[in-house]
């Protein structure tokens, strides 16, 4: 999963030479790694030397299974749904929390520290830009549409899509059409969470009033109820409950 070219030649001239007789390796990539699939897996599974195994997330019944037999005093309290809505079936991150879980006695409000570790992994070559727009992301409930992200991010537009599509690229938002919208949502719950955590209370705080601010310029036009969920959200955040109470 996080070889590079060179990486990829070593290994397929292994498979080529040597074949699946008297030795077995076991390579993963992400279903979205066009490059590592198209490069080697193709390569090596059209010659035979080769066998695919598609792994797909967890649903929430099969999340619901495993918290039932790994942690039932747990399952009983019908947490599913927060189980499954951090985690999204991933295999790494649901079995990350349930340690977490089992050793604390509570679900934790953090990234659990080895997810955290792999997130970080992930994050450490993206420049200044991209991460600021993660960060800005993150602050919103579920996704974020262009007209959102500028009111947090004071850049051309041009270079905010340049910025969206590199970040596409990489996995780390998924670009989707709602209504005649497009929003932007991390392709990963823990991606979110993560970015959210390691920022200032202070900031935060900042973001949520912004945002919140910004919903409520929207009075008189026609989507004004559609943002009172998002105007309560963000008000909560930023700990400004009288007003969050008053929506």
């Amino acid at each position: 999963q996080w070889m590079d070219a060179m990486s990829r030649q070593v290994l397929q001239t292994l498979m080529m030479a040597i074949g699946n007789t008297d030795l077995y390796l076991l390579a993963t990539c992400r279903t979205t790694d066009n490059v590592f699939r198209e490069e080697l897996v193709q390569y090596l599974y059209r010659r035979q030397k080769a066998e695919v195994v598609t792994l797909s997330p967890f649903s929430k019944d099969e999340t619901s299974n495993i918290l039932r037999d790994k942690l039932p005093m747990f399952w009983a309290k019908g947490v599913t749904d927060e189980i499954y809505r951090r985690t999204e079936g991933n295999a790494l991150v649901l079995m990350d929390l349930l340690d977490v879980i089992e050793r604390d006695g509570e679900i934790p409000a953090y990234v659990p520290d080895r997810t955290g570790q792999v997130l970080a992994l992930q994050l450490r070559d993206l420049t200044e830009d991209q991460i600021q727009l993660l960060q800005v992301i993150s602050v919103f409930m579920n996704s974020a549409d262009i007209n959102e992200i500028r009111v947090l991010m004071r850049k051309d537009l041009m270079e905010i899509y340049d910025i969206l599509e590199s970040l596409q690229k990489r996995h780390m938002l998924r670009e989707e059409v709602l209504g005649e919208n497009l929003t932007y949502r991390f392709r990963h719950k823990a991606y979110q969470d993560y970015i959210y955590q390691n920022q200032s209370l202070g900031k935060r705080r900042l973001w949520h009033q912004m945002v919140a601010e910004y919903y409520e310029s929207q009075k008189g036009t026609g989507s004004w109820f559609e943002f009172l969920p998002f105007i309560i959200y963000q008000y909560d955040k930023c700990g400004n409950t009288r007003k969050a109470e008053q929506y």
